[in-house]
């Protein structure tokens, strides 16, 4: 018999049913049909504050809201039906995962169970929270730990995957695009997008990935939270840009007037006879927050400003939309950060003792804690010097010579390709680009295009050979041929294709790459000796076989954005073709160099703008160090310029048939292991 069938509203009970039952019976049968009856679904806060239990950190025991006020509306916005999607720009320590991220999970498995995805910026980093928060907090939840035995060694508890009746909830990392691919999911969650590549394998940045996996189901819920890192390289900041984008206001306690917290209005005082070794003569027990009216100007205590946080809550909500909403709903504390936290390891006090400290390094020559700080306790983007020119000024150095012709200077022909299998929104396809060297390591770009069509197909690669093959007219009149070409080749998924297309051209100088993953303090050079594809030992085909060559990205970038730093003629000036367009000159700028802490850098994506433009520039420097043009002096140029001079006068001769190519003998050494002859495909 179903629910639906005992509820007494429904039922067709004999006349004198309840009365001929004694008082006891009558009790346990209402008592039977209330224990029966569906219950009405709550909203997640009032879940939370009935169930949930709060496993680890300082705030063990019952959740509570009003313990992270500023995070109460967002946990609301959830059970919004009008919001698909909730983007949080957030500090690092505000309590967002303890409030926000596990009540939605564990919400959802006890009232309203359904497929939910975490994307993490690594798999190491999900099951870490499996670990440490998810399933210590299963355990202490009853309602949940009712439907998830974590204690159990099954397919449905592991550290990746809780099952649940009506759903399960995965956690996934967005390095390998198979793991999110796979899974289709209603609620998808995206905790830190900016920790993660922007262009993940080619299949786009995290946040695109998971709206991807939730698009077939028209009431899906997207969580993004996540730190702001870089100025215009913010994936959680571009995905802002995209919301109703709400600020939490508060009034002055003192004069009423509503404003949003600015770290800019905290003040405190210094005193000429303290002295400090890292706060010099600053004292952070005096901390206070400045009204921004400038009527009023009071100085606020950390209870008053607690108190105007609480009070904003109580009385209609902290956030107000500052742009039309259109299903994304924005809530962004930048500026503020921390300031909104009314947890006592936030308090003014600390974070003027954080700030201080990290102007103490910065003056130093090391800007990590100050990044740190921004990003971190005030939700701020950093804004990072430009190494480049700006985009306007590269446009104005076009020259007006045609694609696929070389200027004079141009003596030595060298090609790039990108391999794209495509992702949602775009088409997969080879991208290339075709550049000249000359003398002092100047250089020009001939040609950038695209071949479209699946890299798993022969087919797109016989029409990438035809590009290849095209001959290139030199000011001088000859016709020049490429010499050597560095092809992308660390997508796994289409490596073999790669792998099959550089041993059908070896001999013409057609190589795979692959860059290394540089953090560290070192970096790696450009060229470096190559590894074995074919075999694993030391035989003749390990020696002569197929070799896979790393790049030094970091040394490449480097050098090409100190390059582009430099106008006029002459060594290591770049210059681009007439057919070069803003976009290109957007992706060729694309990166900017991030420091880590401890003397480690790394190069970042900027969020929304393709960087394939740059990553063919690289790779292209990378097959002009394999022919070590960086090494020739004026002989070696002199001597490109008489052949290339010499071809040009017997291209001037009727056209004879090109003789037979006699055949090798078996012991000599194969072509592509030699320096790079000219070939003609």
């Amino acid at each position: 018999m179903t629910t639906a069938a005992l509820n007494p509203a429904s039922l067709a009970l004999p006349a004198g049913f309840l009365p001929a039952l004694s008082p006891v019976a009558r009790q346990v049968f209402a008592e039977v049909i209330e224990e029966l009856r569906p219950s009405a679904r709550m909203v997640i806060i009032e879940w939370s504050e009935k169930h949930r239990k709060i496993a680890t950190g300082s705030r063990k025991g019952d959740f509570r809201a009003d313990s992270v006020p500023v995070l109460k509306e967002i946990l609301e916005a959830f059970n919004d039906p009008t919001v698909r999607e909730i983007v949080f720009k957030k500090p690092s320590q505000i309590g967002y995962t303890v409030t926000v991220l596990l009540n939605v999970l564990l919400y959802h498995v006890d009232q309203d169970p359904c497929a939910i995805l975490v994307l993490f910026a690594k798999d190491g980093a999900g099951k870490k929270f499996c670990r440490e928060k998810l399933d210590p907090t299963i355990e202490q939840t009853e309602c949940v730990a009712a439907k998830i035995n974590t204690k159990s060694r099954n397919p449905d508890n592991t550290l990746d995957y809780k099952g649940f009746p009506g759903g399960f909830i995965q956690l996934a990392g967005v390095n390998s695009p198979s793991n999110v691919k796979s899974t289709d999911a209603r609620i998808v969650c995206v905790e830190e997008p900016d920790d993660v590549g922007h262009d993940v394998k080619g299949q786009g940045d995290a946040i695109a990935l998971g709206k991807a996996r939730s698009k077939t189901f028209a009431d899906a819920k997207i969580l993004v939270g996540g730190t702001p890192t870089i100025e215009d390289y913010s994936a959680v900041d571009e995905e802002m840009k995209l919301s109703d984008r709400r600020r939490a206001f508060v009034d002055c306690p003192h004069c009423g007037h509503e404003q949003t917290l600015q770290w800019r209005n905290v003040e405190w005082l210094d005193d000429a006879v303290t002295s400090h070794p890292v706060f010099g003569s600053h004292r952070p027990e005096t901390a206070r927050y400045r009204c921004d009216n400038d009527e009023c100007s009071a100085l606020w205590t950390d209870y008053e400003k607690n108190q105007a946080i609480r009070t904003k809550v109580a009385t209609g909500g902290l956030f107000k939309a500052t742009a039309p909403f259109n299903g994304i709903a924005g809530f962004d504390l930048g500026g503020g950060g921390e300031l909104y936290s009314v947890m006592d390891e936030s308090r003014m006090e600390v974070l003027v003792r954080r700030y201080l400290t990290a102007k103490y390094d910065q003056r130093r020559g090391k800007a990590d804690k100050m990044i740190e700080f921004y990003n971190g306790t005030l939700a701020m983007t950093w804004r990072l010097k430009a190494d480049t020119p700006k985009v306007d000024t590269l446009i104005e150095r076009v020259s007006d010579y045609a694609p696929w012709t070389c200027p004079a200077g141009g003596l030595v022909l060298v090609a790039s390709v990108d391999v794209q299998r495509g992702g949602e929104s775009t088409e997969p396809r080879l991208e290339y680009k075709v550049k000249a060297f000359g003398r002092g390591m100047e250089s020009w770009r001939i040609a950038y295009g695209t071949v479209p069509g699946n890299p798993l197909e022969r087919s797109t690669w016989d029409q990438l050979e035809t590009v290849l093959g095209k001959s290139v007219r030199n000011h001088g009149g000859g016709s020049m041929t490429i010499r050597a070409v560095s092809i992308d080749a660390s997508d796994g998924m289409t490596s073999d294709a790669v792998y099959s297309f550089c041993r059908r051209h070896k001999a013409k100088g057609v190589i795979p790459v692959k860059g290394w993953n540089e953090t560290g303090r070192i970096q790696r050079e450009i060229f470096s000796p190559p590894k074995a594809v074919d075999t694993m030992g030391q035989d003749k085909a390990s020696r002569y076989g197929l070799k896979l060559y790393m790049v030094g990205t970091n040394k490449a970038k480097d050098q090409i954005y100190g390059r582009l730093r430099l106008d006029g003629e002459g060594p290591g000036r770049m210059h681009f073709d007439a057919d070069t367009d803003e976009a290109y000159f957007e992706g060729l700028t694309s990166e900017a160099k991030m420091p880590l802490g401890g003397g480690r850098v790394a190069y970042v994506k900027k969020a929304g703008v393709a960087n394939e433009p740059l990553d063919l520039e690289v790779m292209c420097l990378h097959a002009a160090h394999k022919l070590r043009l960086h090494t020739w002096d004026d002989r070696h140029w002199s001597a490109t310029e008489v052949k290339l001079r010499q071809r040009s006068l017997l291209d001037e001769t009727p056209e004879q048939p090109a003789p037979t190519p006699a055949r090798p003998a078996a012991a000599r050494r194969p072509a592509a292991d030699q320096d790079f002859p000219t070939y003609d495909w």
